[in-house]
């Protein structure tokens, strides 16, 4: 067997790029990680946390107390791997979220050598993933779509099995449940038109992952679904989402441009729908039938999204992939394909650019805001809890207090129907959860308030200062005074 050259020369070039890699995020960690205004979301420091008392602690839980199942499934068995071998070494937990990160990386950085084409593309791939936030389930979702969309082609032209796209099918409900709306119209459309079976297992196999994924989350907590699909669904009695939904999720997702990135990315979907449209029916553009699979799922994908739930960036990073996958399969007129990528790849440069700037601009105020956070536990007595109805993902990581996630996104079942009960009072007394932060607010009228929840308002009379920072402060529930 002949020594093959170019083939280590590679592995060893891509082995020094991770190196050099992972050595630029160690130098940069503040840069990239601190919440807010940066690369990650509160909702990544969920995520790594989770996934750090799962494999340290080997309980499924966001604050040690509560068990929970609010998470994607995929992503979260990836990175608590990462946690279970890094407690052969370590319990620092910011040394797993490191892991985590590297892991989340070395997903990307292969991602990008198997499907970019061109060094555009591994830019305009690298910011619709960062644009998701750091940490998130949409880099794996993101793989799976690129790998049936690579595989069907080469199935198409060679007509042999594929294991690969079997695999991919049967992920995607775990990677995503709401990504089976996304990718189901592609087999479904296939079948229909060329009658291959192979189409028929494919649709099987998505069934089989979604029952998977419902059987996952029974063994977790004892329910076929997840809490935060449960709360999600009850939102309108819990009340967990008013703060984003003004009037309705299709107002709160067009109208209000608070967020003028996040709603520009509705905008943009919208338009390449007319576009797409006008090439099909107006210029009478033929396209093929993977192209109306993926058409399909985007565009059921986004409107369902649309008018019955709040769209955050990670959905977007997620169809934006899809977009991108649409584009390469088009047929369009010269100029319409042109502008149109245009566009698109001008959206995306400026929305990784933003990432960077925003990073920036507000560094200082970043490092000193997670210097505070650090300081609480000087300031509570030991084995004190803190109730956060939101951005409690970094509040709840870095301060090593246990922090009880108020929303009920990653918290409990039983949790859950003590919002739905309007039995948070009792809650918070049973628990003995006796400290807020002003890292949120929330209204009562025109009235600023610690807590407007579950038919509990807890006003800034209602509790006594502990300690005011910079940035924030810390009180005490007055009814928790002896």
């Amino acid at each position: 067997m002949l020594f093959n050259f170019n083939y280590y020369k590679r592995s060893l070039l891509d082995f020094g790029y991770i190196i050099i890699f992972v050595s630029l995020v160690y130098y940069f960690w503040n840069f990239f990680t601190f919440y807010p205004m940066g690369f990650m979301a509160d909702d990544s420091y969920f995520y790594s946390q989770i996934a750090y008392n799962i494999g340290v602690n080997k309980f499924s839980s966001w604050d040690g107390l509560n068990l929970t199942s609010g998470y994607h499934i995929l992503w979260m068995i990836i990175i608590s791997l990462c946690s279970l071998i890094l407690s052969l070494f370590t319990e620092v937990k910011e040394t797993h979220l490191f892991g985590h990160v590297v892991v989340y990386f070395l997903l990307m950085f292969f991602f990008l050598k198997k499907y970019a084409d061109q060094v555009l593309e591994i830019f305009i791939l690298t910011g619709i993933i960062i644009s998701g936030y750091i940490l998130m389930e949409n880099l794996i979702v993101i793989f799976l779509l690129f790998l049936i969309y690579k595989e069907i082609i080469n199935y198409q032209i060679n007509k042999k099995f594929s294991n690969t796209l079997v695999l991919a099918f049967f992920l995607i409900p775990l990677a995503r449940i709401d990504t089976v709306a996304l990718v189901g119209f592609i087999p479904l459309i296939l079948l229909i038109t060329s009658r291959d079976k192979f189409y028929f297992y494919l649709l099987i196999v998505l069934f089989f992952g979604l029952i998977s994924n419902f059987l996952i989350y029974h063994i977790i907590s004892g329910e076929f679904y997840s809490v935060s699909s449960y709360v999600k669904m009850n939102q309108n009695i819990t009340n967990t989402m008013e703060h984003r939904i003004v009037n309705s999720a299709l107002y709160s997702n067009l109208v209000p441009l608070g967020w003028l990135t996040l709603k520009m990315r509705g905008y943009i979907i919208i338009l390449f729908f007319l576009i797409f449209l006008i090439n099909i029916f107006v210029f009478k553009k033929k396209q093929s039938s993977l192209f109306y699979g993926f058409f399909l799922g985007l565009y059921s994908y986004f409107f369902i999204q649309l008018f019955l739930n709040y769209i955050d960036t990670w959905y977007y990073s997620v169809m934006f992939a899809c977009l991108f996958i649409l584009f390469k399969l088009s047929n369009h007129e010269f100029y319409l394909r042109n502008s149109q990528i245009f566009i698109f790849y001008l959206f995306i440069i400026l929305l990784f650019f933003g990432k960077f700037y925003n990073s920036y601009k507000y560094y200082d105020y970043r490092v000193e805001y997670i210097k505070e956070i650090k300081q609480i536990e000087n300031y509570l007595p030991k084995n004190s809890k803190i109730y956060q109805y939101d951005v409690s993902g970094h509040l709840g990581f870095y301060s090593n207090i246990k922090v009880i996630n108020g929303d009920g996104r990653v918290n409990s079942f039983s949790y859950a129907d003590d919002l739905l009960n309007k039995n948070l009072y009792n809650y918070l007394n049973k628990n003995k959860i006796c400290y807020l932060t002003d890292l949120f607010t929330q209204k009562l009228g025109n009235e600023n308030v610690l807590l407007n929840q579950s038919g509990l308002v807890v006003k800034y009379s209602d509790v006594a200062l502990i300690k005011k920072f910079n940035n924030f402060s810390i009180f005490k529930l007055l009814s928790c005074e002896n």
